[in-house]
């Protein structure tokens, strides 16, 4: 048993504020070694002005923490300052493992309840993810009058290692609220840390943090670290309201570039000076992209960080990043530029979670359709977005916006990001880009380091274009279901030397119609461009009559998919995400498969199966014909309804024989590659069919765990058994039920629609 040194860190001598002891000695026992702990102390009393410009509910930390990552323990001091002085008890929330007790004289600390279950939204609109195995108890504090200030100490174990949680059906997660360990530490508010008061609404801290050597430690704000070079004591401080606290440590390489107003960094979890290099080049462009959009950057950092496990997390200045995550191409034009943003969305204006989540999907919108709309594929992107509504959200599992929280499968991340995305797209197409850029200016400008909901930016956006928009807020945020458009009656009628285009427009989904600015397009002969009209549609029904020039060839309704709407079939490719979206889909085994084949195949249904509650399985001896009435998997090449397979492809590009795959000219061989196919069936109501398949047992666990993540395409191939992606696509769409032809055109040329600017042009 090691006693504690009593560490008075060099920035305290300075002001004075050396403190008092911690309780003198711990009990740690580490196998194999002896392990010396320094604990330090801290007490910061903030003057009284440094809280005047906080709400009434503001709280200041000022915490020493001393971790041990290989006995999963943590050791903590918080002297807690309340904004105002307190008339009554108050009570806060602490994770059970964590022994408490009170440093300050004549205040009162009692246990009140334990194995509490907090409320995830509490009454100042705050969300908490509910993790049942975070124990929990509540403790009472009892201040003398007119005090608001208490030094508490704690210790004890946090160690909840990473466990595979739900996500998008068969995409493999992690998920931890709290865990301390030698791979790494994550802890945040989920974690209860620290007290987290009943009544708290924002807060600031200090964190002065200690550990074994080799570590480095991540949290808000700045970062002040001792002098010497002593990496084992780093402070990071922060006096913008913040939400939660968050502490992240690894054995991490950094490195780092000053910008002209904060500092990029990387922390990755080996040297790799290229990879730094390439987030690090593009953390500036980011932030300043942003901030001409919408305004200055708020933090002193933003530093990119390579977790122990794979997640994809953004807290306020910077991001938490899988290992292989953060190795994938795409992620610096993706998700990167997305988490850098949510500094502005969620993490700048915080999220009244009362009311829904507004910021994710506005997230989504300004930076993954944003990069899509600048490498010109914005119609591409919100095509995929309704299909994902289309694929997964059906029936009862449909839901309002308004009542959207995170995101935790395929539906969810439809509504929540998918239509809450396409909402800003068309409140930006009903205001113009001016006035929508306008108003997101003055919504961040307003609320920077507030609380607020869709309420506040309905009021926001109605200020700025001048007319009540909370009506059309209302209509997208409170309604579930998406409107179904038709076009009937469709003529022409030549005036003089002019043409005009009729037709009738419907909406045919039930319930009360919608109010929409449906663009409408004609194409003319002779013409470069098509010739667009917004239809604004407020009845079931509505008639359109457009005047064109030369004689039209062809009527088309919202073919960029600018329109939040439930997609007819014939309006898209089949794709992965169409068959992993029917829940009761019926997986077909090949029985005449070897046995390592067959129990590959048997494991990878079963995996997907997970997120499929009344999916089946069967062997293929045992069905006399496919089913109707649900999407089928028909897994490997020897399964007896490959031929069925191979019928539903023959109006596609594509030929599949018993050696090999043919698309587009490319050829995928059967000894060597694996392949993923979607198709629809042949008849009525012409339900989607996956195909997969592979020679090598061992690629199996591969195309299980990938396969999910590649649902937008049609078809995919793959080769090895480290299953490398070769090949992915789309089927082209042949007709649509919107798109009407109305004469043959003289020629082959297809005119272009005129294209759109993107909100703001990101750097190459």
């Amino acid at each position: 048993m090691w006693p504690f040194k009593h560490v008075v860190p060099p920035f305290l001598k300075r002001l004075g504020l050396e403190g008092r002891m911690l309780v003198p000695r711990l009990n740690i026992r580490i196998a194999g070694f002896f392990f010396l702990v320094l604990c330090c102390s801290v007490v910061v009393v903030p003057a009284p002005a440094a809280f005047s410009s906080k709400g009434s509910s503001h709280i200041d930390h000022q915490m020493a923490v001393t971790l041990v990552p290989a006995a999963h323990t943590l050791r903590v001091r918080d002297t807690v300052t309340f904004s105002t002085a307190r008339d009554k008890a108050v009570t806060f929330l602490l994770h059970s493992q964590l022994h408490v007790s009170i440093e300050t004289p004549d205040v009162m600390l009692t246990t009140e309840e334990t194995n509490v279950r907090p409320s995830s939204i509490d009454p100042t609109g705050r969300y908490t993810p509910q993790d049942d195995r975070i124990p929990v108890t509540r403790y009472r504090v009892l201040l003398p009058p007119g005090a608001r200030i208490f030094t508490l100490s704690y210790e004890g174990q946090i160690n909840q290692p990473p466990i595979a949680a739900g996500d998008d059906y068969g995409r493999t997660a992690e998920d931890s609220a709290g865990v301390i360990s030698s791979d790494g530490v994550f802890l945040s508010g989920s974690s209860y840390w620290y007290p987290t008061f009943d009544d708290q609404d924002f807060l600031s801290f200090t964190l002065d943090v200690e550990g074994p050597d080799g570590f480095r430690f991540v949290s808000q704000g700045k970062r002040r670290e001792y002098p010497e070079g002593d990496h084992r004591h780093q402070i990071w401080h922060t006096d913008t309201p913040q939400d939660e606290i968050y502490l992240v440590g690894g054995k991490w390489v950094e490195y780092a570039r000053d910008e002209a107003d904060f500092t990029a960094y990387a922390f990755l979890r080996s040297q790799d000076q290229a990879l730094a290099e390439r987030y690090l080049s593009r953390t500036g462009p980011y932030v300043r992209m942003y901030e001409a959009l919408l305004g200055r950057y708020s933090y002193p950092k933003f530093a990119l960080i390579e977790n122990f496990w794979e997640t994809g997390y953004g807290m306020p200045s910077f991001t938490l990043l899988g290992s292989t995550v953060v190795r994938l191409p795409f992620i610096l034009t993706s998700s990167y530029p997305h988490e850098i943003l949510h500094n502005w969305w969620g993490n700048g204006v915080y999220v009244d979670y009362r009311g829904g989540n507004w910021c994710e999907g506005l997230t989504a919108y300004l930076a993954d359709h944003l990069m899509a709309e600048n490498r010109g594929e914005g119609p591409s992107y919100r095509r995929t977005t309704l299909k994902h509504y289309a694929d997964y959200v059906t029936g009862s599992q449909d839901f309002p916006i308004s009542t959207f929280r995170e995101r935790h499968n395929a539906v969810t991340r439809a509504v929540g990001y998918g239509k809450t995305l396409m909402f800003f797209h068309m409140l930006r197409l009903e205001l113009g880009d001016e006035q929508f850029i306008d108003a997101l200016r003055v919504f961040y400008q307003e609320n920077r380091f507030k609380r607020v909901s869709f309420s506040v930016l309905a009021d926001t956006f109605s200020r700025i274009a001048g007319s009540d928009l909370r009506p059309l807020f209302a209509q997208w945020l409170q309604q579930t279901g998406a409107p179904v458009l038709q076009v009937k009656n469709v003529r022409v009628e030549q005036q003089g030397k002019t043409y005009q285009v009729r037709a009738r427009l419907e909406q045919v989904q039930g319930g009360t119609p919608y109010h929409l600015r449906v663009p409408v397009f004609v194409t003319a002969e002779g013409e470069d461009h098509t010739q667009m009209q917004p239809i604004v549609m407020n009845d079931r029904e509505t008639d359109l009559a457009l005047t064109v020039a030369s004689r039209p060839i062809r009527l088309d309704i919202d073919p960029e998919f600018d329109v939040f709407r439930r997609l007819d079939r014939a309006e898209l490719p089949a794709t992965l995400s169409e068959a992993f979206g029917d829940t009761h889909a019926l997986f077909v085994l090949p029985g005449q498969e070897s046995p390592e084949l067959l129990d590959g195949y048997r494991r990878l249904a079963s995996a997907w199966k997970a997120t499929m509650p009344d999916a089946e399985i069967r062997l293929d001896h045992e069905l006399e014909a496919l089913p109707q009435d649900r999407a089928v998997w028909v897994l490997g090449w020897n399964n007896r309804f490959r031929r069925e397979v191979e019928r539903s492809l023959t109006s596609l590009p594509v030929q599949l024989t018993e050696k090999d795959l043919v698309i587009n000219a490319t050829r995928i061989v059967r000894q060597t590659g694996s392949v993923v196919i979607t198709s629809r069936a042949a008849t009525p109501p012409f339900n989607p069919i996956g195909f997969v398949a592979t020679e090598t047992a061992m690629a199996i666990p591969g195309l299980s765990r990938k396969v999910p993540h590649y649902d937008r395409y049609s078809y995919l191939a793959f080769i090895g058994d480290e299953t490398k992606n070769i090949l992915k696509g789309e089927w082209p769409v042949i007709s649509s039920p919107l798109s009407v032809r109305l004469s043959d055109p003289p020629d082959a040329r297809h005119p272009s629609h005129p294209s759109r600017k993107p909100l703001i042009a990101v750097e190459p």
